[in-house]
């Protein structure tokens, strides 16, 4: 559903419309808000946890980790947009009128409650080092008639590491316990848990007066004019670092967070040539608000990028170079330092056990699925190769030349005599009983073709990478074909006896392979993705009418299927197609903007995940390619 009205860089949404919480972040605090303006969750990274957040979730058995059915249904309970949450209680029933998204990002709620309106206004401040959040409450008469309102914190919730519920659980991490405890000091609020080093301390002000007794603050409404109070909530490892945090947020930093947000979700747009009216706007300013504001942790002195922050803030290297590539190939990182940071956590922070990059991992670096995945093992590469044709910085590269010879040694000592690599797992993290999966191999290609500029500085001879890129599209050639519907059309996997056919809202690389000036048939090529984006791939097609690509992992249509879509009619000069897939997007997309792992195709519901971060990233780039097919640095 798209926004009510888009005014300016206000975004003005209808509260009847809301489908999940809202979303709060600096790129160092994440957290979302409740349609009332409780907080239902606050987190942040954690150096030996990987993440902590403070929430009012419901508990998570491990012996439920394994079931999809308890699985999908605790995530669906995260996204009730009148959940529990934590914040000021004022024992009134108040009704949302309007919410308003302030530079596309900060959102200001409208109350109404027995003659009492508040317009309740939330923001992480983007000041270097403050992992905090401020949340203002300014409360005036309807009827002019003053009014003694009493409040009081209410929630204390439970500090403790993410629930971390996988579809394809890779691995159990022990137990905590989070017994969690509130109390006060200074007239501040303080929130441990027993074995998670982390403090969660709470200011309250009324018209700047520091509030002692949060059990019951007393305000009067007057007759002419409002009554500000100011909550700030700070989360951090200890005591000292939440204290200093509490002290440094400054409730006027509002206008240069709103500005902050402005410039970046305009550039966005700007990028990508939508106009100021146009339906996608959101979607673009989701990638950009969320993408940098809730899906990107510091560790040390590098940066992890996650795959959400709600569900699985655990991070892919594939989610990931989607992430920061739509960011980068729009202007939002226009000095190249996400990219950096990101490249400084793959290369130096996150573990490689046997010399490759491992499923998933917590943001410490940390291994959390150990699985193999073939085309992981190729993003972090191209994502150095880009930064060096996008900014010309030789540094990363340099830098790093010894383990990305490395991993390309890796790589080169899995060719199978077919040209071929397998894989253990396909993009979808799903086990995989063919080994060789197109369009993992494609990427491959793509990547090997890539590095030959970079021949000299890993030591590879570029005769030796492009030999192997051109043996893999022979691979593909002689195994990778199969008849379907009475046309030729790329397999999806082989054991090269056995060719099954299907395509996956996950194999982006497929539909990329012209774009990427690979060697292979056009015709084949359209004919596997018409094929793909039809009927007569039952296995991944969603008829409906808001129907689409999606995947086994998920039933259902996939908004990174459309990204895909839209990728294809760029490259096919097909924009009527384009503008249908839009259509779908705006209609199905969360009030807010966001794009879900999965819908359903026949009401546009949200089926599968209400955060993930890479669907409207991708779009972005899909968006980028329909303005310029044969443009950008990857």
């Amino acid at each position: 559903m798209i926004p009510t009205t888009l005014t300016g860089s206000t975004t003005v949404l209808d509260p009847e419309d809301a489908d999940k919480p809202l979303d709060i972040g600096n790129g160092l605090i994440a957290a979302t808000l409740g349609l009332t303006g409780q907080i239902q969750s606050i987190s942040s990274m954690h150096s030996s946890l990987g993440y902590m957040v403070l929430s009012k979730d419901p508990p998570f058995s491990d012996q439920d980790r394994f079931d999809t059915d308890v699985i999908r249904s605790h995530r669906t309970a995260l996204s009730d947009p009148t959940g529990p949450g934590m914040g000021l209680n004022w024992g009134l029933v108040w009704r949302t009128t309007s919410v308003e998204l302030l530079g596309r990002a900060v959102p200001r709620l409208h109350l109404t409650a027995d003659g009492v309106e508040a317009v309740v206004t939330t923001w992480a401040p983007m000041l270097e080092d403050v992992s905090g959040l401020i949340q203002t409450w300014e409360l005036s008469c309807a009827d002019h008639t003053v009014r003694p309102h009493t409040a009081r914190w209410d929630g204390v919730g439970t500090l403790s590491r993410p629930n971390l519920t996988q579809l394809t659980e890779g691995g159990v991490l022990p137990p905590l316990d989070t017994t969690t405890t509130m109390d006060t000091e200074d007239g501040n609020i303080v929130i441990t848990a027993s074995e998670i080093p982390g403090v969660v301390m709470v200011a309250i002000d009324v018209e700047g007066i520091p509030q002692a007794n949060h059990e019951s603050i007393g305000v009067a409404v007057p007759d002419v004019g409002t009554v500000r109070l100011v909550v700030r909530v700070t989360i951090a490892e200890t005591h000292h670092q939440s204290r200093a945090t509490l002290d440094a947020l400054a409730p006027d930093s509002l206008s240069t967070t709103v500005g902050f947000w402005e410039d970046r979700t305009t550039t966005a747009v700007s990028a990508v040539g939508e106009d100021r009216s146009g339906p996608l706007i959101p979607l673009v300013a989701r990638a950009v608000t969320y993408g940098l504001g809730c899906s990107t942790v510091p560790v040390g002195g590098t940066r992890a990028v996650l795959t959400d922050h709600r569900i699985l803030p655990l991070t892919w290297t594939r989610d990931a170079y989607w992430t920061c590539t739509a960011l980068a190939e729009t202007g939002v990182d226009p000095s190249g330092a996400l990219v950096r940071g990101h490249l400084a956590w793959l290369f130096k922070t996150a573990e490689r056990p046997d010399g490759h990059w491992a499923r998933s991992y917590l943001p410490t670096g940390t291994v959390k699925d150990p699985a193999y995945q073939l085309d992981q093992q190729c993003y972090p590469l191209l994502e150095v190769i880009d930064h060096l044709d996008r900014t010309e910085d030789e540094g990363p590269l340099r830098r790093y030349a010894s383990q990305i010879s490395e991993v390309v040694d890796n790589l080169m000592g899995r060719r199978h005599p077919s040209g071929l690599l397998p894989t253990e797992e396909t993009p979808a993290d799903d086990p995989l009983d063919l080994p060789f999966h197109l369009s993992s191999n494609l990427l491959v290609a793509h990547t090997l073709s890539r590095l030959m500029v970079a021949a000299d500085v890993i030591g590879w001879p570029s005769s030796e990478l492009s030999a192997a890129s051109t043996a893999i599209l022979n691979g593909v050639d002689t195994h990778l074909v199969v008849e379907v519907g009475g046309q030729l059309c790329w397999g999806y996997a082989t054991n090269l006896e056995t060719t099954r056919w299907y395509h996956d809202a996950n194999d982006v690389p497929t539909v990329l392979a012209p774009k990427w000036g690979l060697d292979v048939p056009r015709d084949l090529w359209r004919a596997t993705l018409e094929t793909a984006f039809s009927p007569a791939n039952p296995a991944g097609y969603a008829a409906g009418k808001y129907g689409g690509l999606g995947s086994v992992h998920t039933p259902g249509a996939w908004p990174l299927g459309d990204a895909q879509e839209v990728m294809f009619a760029a490259l096919e000069g097909d924009k009527d197609r384009a503008h249908t897939v839009f259509a779908r997007l705006a209609a199905t997309s969360s009030w807010d903007g966001s794009l879900p792992e999965c819908r359903d195709p026949h009401t546009g519901a949200v089926r599968s995940r209400h955060w993930f971060t890479w669907p409207n990233c991708l779009l972005l780039l899909a968006l980028r390619l329909l303005q310029d097919p044969r443009g950008g640095h990857w």
